[in-house]
């Protein structure tokens, strides 16, 4: 089983203190700083923040959570992970997914193809990534992704490799993920067709993502590699972590519509007591083999009124937002990494 550990995703940073802001996403103990990849988002670029913070960091990996490869090359990707992971001091983790907002597709004048195709154009984007990290030249010849003779990044002083993280939520895509990733993020699944928080807690149910890092497990095991090795991961989209936990609750069951009950069972909500935090980290690793937590900076994450802005019960001033994310990190963060 692997040991805890937890990154921090932004979509932007303080302009006139993002330095000193990723100094302290380490000194609070997170791994990785992340970030996501939607054109739509008020968010800013991603490669451009990863490259950025990789030159910050004194600790901590730079990764993305997830780059669309619908909407990027994989020449591109490859030699953009194998940079950011000679300059990040902790390296890169390259998370890529097949892209599942429409919206983000429309934006850029591309075409939403079916899922089918995005998940195939995603292996191969993997497996082209992988071939270029690792051999001298590279041709491909794929349905979606072809590379003629390519140089490999190999060239570039390279301290450590880039790690590859696949993200999904069904069958193909966690089988894919298996196949070809170091690290596996989980997505909730949607059977219940219900599109937004409801439906995305009913489909991160303990029970569902242990079916999914099956899936993902099974996928490793037809490729000939290593199950145990693999690293699981997800995003905690909420947390309502404090010693009176009851108003924080209260306002993400408001935003989201999802009763503390069924926060308690999915896998992308963290609510409760210190202590009751770290008891369901730990039964929900035992259950499904999640270790990797990638929780949200509540100052930064939330510029889209999608979620609320968590505070510590009584504290509304200004920072209250960075004095929650100091006390999570004391009371999560710290106690569980590398347990």
């Amino acid at each position: 089983m692997q040991p805890f550990r937890f990154g921090i995703q932004v979509s932007q940073l303080p302009y006139d203190r993002w330095r000193e802001r990723v100094g302290w996403y380490e000194q609070l103990g997170f791994t990785t700083v992340s970030t996501p990849d939607h054109y739509l988002m008020r968010q800013w670029d991603p490669v451009t923040l990863m490259a950025a913070v990789a030159g910050m960091t004194r600790s901590a990996a730079v990764g993305s959570s997830v780059l669309n490869v619908g909407l990027r090359q994989p020449i591109d990707l490859a030699r953009m992970a194998a940079t950011v992971a000679a300059i990040a001091a902790g390296g890169c983790e390259l998370g890529l997914g097949a892209g599942w907002m429409a919206d983000d597709f429309e934006a850029a004048g591309m075409p939403f193809d079916g899922a089918g195709v995005r998940l195939s154009r995603l292996a191969e984007s993997a497996e082209a990534i992988r071939l270029l990290w690792t051999q001298e030249t590279t041709t491909y010849d794929g349905e979606h992704v072809r590379l003629n003779a390519a140089p490999s990044v190999l060239a570039l002083p390279l301290p450590r490799m880039p790690k590859l993280l696949l993200g999904g939520s069904m069958r193909r895509a966690l089988g894919i993920a298996g196949h070809h990733a170091d690290i596996v993020s989980v997505f909730p699944a949607l059977a219940s067709g219900k599109i937004g928080w409801p439906g995305w807690a009913e489909g991160s149910t303990v029970a569902r993502t242990a079916q999914q890092t099956e899936w993902a497990r099974a996928g490793a095991q037809r490729a000939g590699r290593d199950a145990a090795a693999l690293e699981f991961s997800t995003q905690v989209c909420f947390t309502a972590v404090a010693p009176d936990p009851g108003p924080l609750q209260q306002a993400v069951s408001t935003a989201t519509g999802v009763d503390a009950r069924a926060q308690d069972d999915s896998t992308i909500f963290l609510t409760g007591t210190p202590a009751q935090a770290r008891e369901r980290l730990q039964r929900r690793r035992e259950a499904t083999g999640l270790s990797y937590f990638i929780v949200f900076d509540p100052a930064n994450n939330y510029a889209n009124g999608d979620a609320p802005l968590p505070s510590l019960p009584g504290d509304s001033g200004p920072g209250a937002a960075d004095r929650y994310l100091e006390a999570f990190a004391e009371a999560v963060v710290r106690p569980l990494t590398g347990q």
